[in-house]
């Protein structure tokens, strides 16, 4: 190979270098390795616990299923409250129009009413 062919293969590898520095990733690899190094039992599969510890902050694929699973049950239990709560705000407002009716007497009242009715 030419040296002006290797320049260039040295320049692009350290602006790689770079890149993966400023983005946390070579502490990152750094972290994971020392651990790994420093592990008194040292795990048979190397590469598992790298990607075990280098994912660590992501969920595991079960806890996701099961999040989306709450998620549309409470997704369900919200549109039946809902709708409940629908059902709740008409029947408030037919008893606003009865109460506001001019032939309205309360199931008190009319109770009422018809005892004194009888008792004459």
């Amino acid at each position: 190979m030419s040296n002006n062919r290797l320049g260039y293969l040295d320049a692009k590898r350290e602006e790689f270098r770079r890149y993966l520095e400023l983005s946390g990733v070579m502490d990152a690899f750094t972290k994971v390795l020392v651990g790994l190094y420093e592990e008194a039992d040292r795990p048979k599969d190397a590469l598992e616990y790298v990607k075990k510890h280098l994912g660590n902050d992501r969920p595991e694929v079960v806890e996701v299923e099961s999040i989306k699973t709450e998620l549309e049950e409470y997704k369900a239990r919200l549109k039946l409250l809902e709708s409940e709560n629908e059902e709740l705000k008409r029947r408030l407002g037919d008893f606003d129009l009865e109460r506001t009716h001019p032939d309205f007497q309360p199931e008190l009242e009319k109770g009422t009413e018809k005892e004194e009715l009888s008792n004459e």
